[in-house]
């Protein structure tokens, strides 16, 4: 299964970047403030982006591990302070779960994880989806309640993906909840607006029909005499050729 990974990540160079900064950076961001970690390992990483980003906004070390990514493949040791997983068990079969996450708890007592819950748009080299294990977001809570005594399911904007906080020790995260809430709703409503090629696509489709209402009301001969000054209120595409 590495060896899919590594191919995908030399073919693709922006290969997971997008996920990472874009829908989950501003909730890990977030918990770590709330954390206050001295340090923390990006538990496959890709190609470190959210590491990198993450350790220069807080200024701390971070430490990053993907047996996919040769510069990274060295198998951590010690204790770190935070760990963070982001869209990784959803790739993992479920046959290696248990040692991925074992292992995963060996490093850190505290755990950042965000899981993706649908199948990927990715297809592996072999044919298969590279999101090889669904779950919902309470069958994901009660597998990692196996590995650790506290698990916090955080909602995430995106339908897709879900979050949780997940420790050895009770940690009460009343105070990061609110700002995470405000985080997933301000997401949310970004995400509802329509993008810039769609208004324009909107924008056209309602030109043309503006420009056919005008003539249908004043009739083609005298629309045709003074289409500059149609045109020039009214913008005008691909109504006469």
């Amino acid at each position: 299964m590495i060896e899919q990974y590594k191919k995908i990540h030399s073919e693709k160079p922006d290969y997971g970047n997008l996920s990472v900064l874009d829908k989950n950076y501003d909730y890990i961001k977030s918990i770590l403030s709330f954390l206050k970690p001295k340090n923390f390992i990006d538990f496959g990483c890709g190609k470190g982006v959210l590491a990198d980003t993450l350790s220069k906004d807080f200024s701390i070390h971070s430490f990053k591990y993907d047996p996919a990514i040769p510069k990274f493949a060295n198998t951590p040791t010690g204790e770190f302070d935070v760990l963070i997983n982001t869209d990784v068990l959803e790739h993992i079969p479920e046959t290696d779960l248990d040692s991925v996450i074992n292992h995963m708890r060996s490093l850190s007592s505290i755990a950042i994880i965000v899981v993706h819950l649908a199948l990927s748009q990715e297809i592996l080299p072999n044919g298969e989806n590279a999101h090889c294990t669904i779950k919902s977001p309470s069958e994901w809570k009660v597998l990692l309640s196996n590995y650790y005594s506290n698990v916090s399911n955080i909602i995430h904007h995106h339908p897709k993906r879900t979050i949780f906080v997940c420790s050895h020790q009770h940690l009460d995260l009343t105070p990061c909840l609110e700002t995470l809430k405000y985080i997933r709703l301000w997401k949310e409503t970004v995400q509802s607006y329509p993008s810039k090629a769609e208004i324009a696509q909107y924008s056209e489709k309602f030109s043309v029909r503006l420009s056919q209402a005008t003539m249908l009301l004043l009739g083609k001969k005298i629309y045709m005499k003074h289409r500059t000054f149609f045109r020039k209120y009214i913008v005008h595409r691909k109504l006469i050729s």
